[in-house]
């Protein structure tokens, strides 16, 4: 048996093919958590630990591929910044499935420090993107090394998503003098940049290149509109911008974040933090899935291409070849398929789940 689809067939299944569910387009999803760990963070915290369960299963769920990260700020231990034992970037665990090491890790963490109010959510955000490393020289109050490569193992084809939580307005050079963190622009631009280094070798690989969008959780208690003025900077900066209809944070029908605005939820009861993380992480996702690629058509192309064969071969493959050919009930058939090169991968997996389908 033989059968052939048609170039209209075909523009009909693309449509089809661009609105299938987001685990398809997101198979490969990094998740990253930047947790304040200070001292006012003490509840937050343990809601966490409670939830985290609950949060990491119902991502599983609807994103198989899914790996989630942690890492936690408090601030620089120098001068008036931070407590004696506090620590501006850790990366607690890398990222890799929501598996009992991630739990332990969950598990591990303490509020404590922070000394003054604003914190080293920035730095923590920049190692966790690019791994530099910072060495703040001795002349600065003794000075302080964070090691290189304490970022996460970022995925290839990747989308990539930090959620940063926090009460705290934002320790940054351009407000503290001498203060050896990054600004916003250099950790917005280090976002929007993470593969550059990369670039010619994926484009030769025909691999995407992926930013990291940075989302945030703003909790009870923070300075409402400073926290949420820095947290938005940094969601709309990375592209991180609630899509049509907006998002309900809390789940009670009204929408908490506008159109294009930033993906910045605030937390009014610590109960519902596992919703909530899910419901920012969702609406990344959608964000993400709905970007079509910028070199996919956008329909499908009328004729196939001259370089494409337009038959499939008349000669049966051999038993080795086919080792099921010869089994009564199993029929052979050819089918060719013009598709754009970037999504090819997932519709060739698409087709073969029909295929293999009863």
């Amino acid at each position: 048996m033989r059968f052939t689809i048609s170039a209209a067939t075909l523009q009909v299944f693309f449509a089809s093919f661009a609105v299938l569910p987001h685990a398809v387009w997101c198979q490969v999803l990094d998740v990253g958590f930047i947790v304040d760990v200070s001292g006012s963070f003490n509840d937050d915290i343990a809601s966490f630990k409670t939830q985290a369960a609950e949060m990491t299963a119902s991502l599983t769920a609807a994103y198989p591929q899914v790996q989630f990260g942690l890492a936690t700020f408090q601030d620089f231990p120098l001068g008036d910044w931070g407590s004696p034992s506090d620590v501006p970037h850790r990366l607690v665990r890398d990222l890799g499935p929501a598996d009992d090491e991630f739990m332990t890790a969950v598990n591990s963490l303490s509020a404590t420090g922070g000394a003054d109010i604003p914190e080293s959510q920035l730095t923590c955000l920049y190692q966790c993107i690019t791994g530099e490393g910072l060495v703040v020289p001795a002349s600065l109050d003794g000075g302080y090394t964070i090691p290189p490569n304490m970022g996460f193992s970022w995925r290839d084809r990747s989308s990539r998503i930090l959620l940063l939580w926090t009460d705290a307005v934002f320790h940054t050079p351009d407000t503290t003098t001498n203060y050896p963190g990054p600004t916003f622009d250099e950790v917005i631009t280090a976002a929007n940049d993470l593969n550059a280094v990369i670039e010619e070798t994926r484009r030769l690989q025909d691999i995407e290149s992926s930013s990291v969008r940075i989302t945030g959780i703003q909790s009870p208690g923070a300075a409402s509109s400073s926290v949420q003025m820095e947290l938005q900077a940094l969601a709309t900066g990375t592209g991180a911008v609630a899509g049509e209809g907006g998002l309900d944070c809390d789940g009670d029908g009204t929408p908490d974040i506008m159109e294009g605005e930033g993906i910045v939820c605030p937390v009014v009861n610590l109960d519902s933090i596992s919703s909530v993380i899910v419901s920012v992480v969702n609406e990344t996702v959608r964000v993400i899935s709905t970007s079509a690629p910028t070199s996919a058509p956008t329909s499908a192309p009328t004729s196939a291409p001259t370089s494409v064969p337009t038959s499939v071969p008349t000669s049966a493959p051999t038993e080795e070849e086919c080792p099921r050919c010869g089994i009564p009930g199993i029929v052979l058939f050819g089918v060719q398929i013009w598709c754009p090169r970037t999504r090819c991968g997932l519709f060739a997996k698409f087709i073969r789940s029909l295929l293999e389908s009863d």
